[in-house]
């Protein structure tokens, strides 16, 4: 893993096969940022990374600018991965939050440009979770969604479109 684009361009994240999450991998990050790279200018970003893991997302979205970073997972050793990244990159416009995603929402009231979204594959109730999460969006907000490349949510409420990459897919929500 490595960060592809900005400030940070060629910095590795080191594997640590003891966290519980799958990374993006580099291809179709790169392919969702040149995406997302079209539909908003960077330093008026704020991002949810929800399900983060090692963080490889939104801290690539941090390399390029954003403005605020929001990292949501349940798992402690995830939450010193990424805090720990954080401090010795000298990253100060990013918060770790130590909860599930589900807890985050039924107590969130910001609103965020960005929602990524990287669940374990076939664990987490998304006709329940995507919902929600959509009311967090500001108006031109996109929520995407990492998923294997064959589900299909285009019959979700706001559905723009599927990108797939390999064997994963991103799902598109406004």
């Amino acid at each position: 893993m490595k960060i592809i684009s900005g400030k940070f361009k060629g910095k590795i994240l080191p594997f640590d096969k003891n966290l519980p999450s799958k990374p993006t991998k580099n291809i179709a990050k790169e392919a969702l940022f040149n995406y997302l790279s079209q539909e908003f200018r960077w330093e008026d970003v704020v991002m949810l990374d929800c399900f983060a893991g090692t963080g490889n997302v939104g801290l690539e979205a941090l390399s390029r600018g954003a403005q605020w970073v929001y990292f949501v997972d349940n798992s402690k050793k995830c939450q010193v991965f990424v805090q720990k990244i954080l401090k010795e990159w000298k990253i100060y416009n990013a918060n770790f939050i130590l909860t599930d995603c589900f807890t985050f929402v039924n107590q969130n009231q910001m609103v965020f440009d960005i929602i990524f979204l990287d669940p374990p594959y076939q664990k987490i109730p998304l006709h329940l979770l995507i919902p929600k999460l959509r009311n967090f969006l500001k108006s031109n907000g996109k929520l995407v969604l990492e998923h294997l490349y064959t589900d299909s949510f285009q019959n979700f409420d706001g559905y723009l479109e599927k990108k797939v990459y390999g064997l994963s897919a991103f799902s598109v929500f406004k």
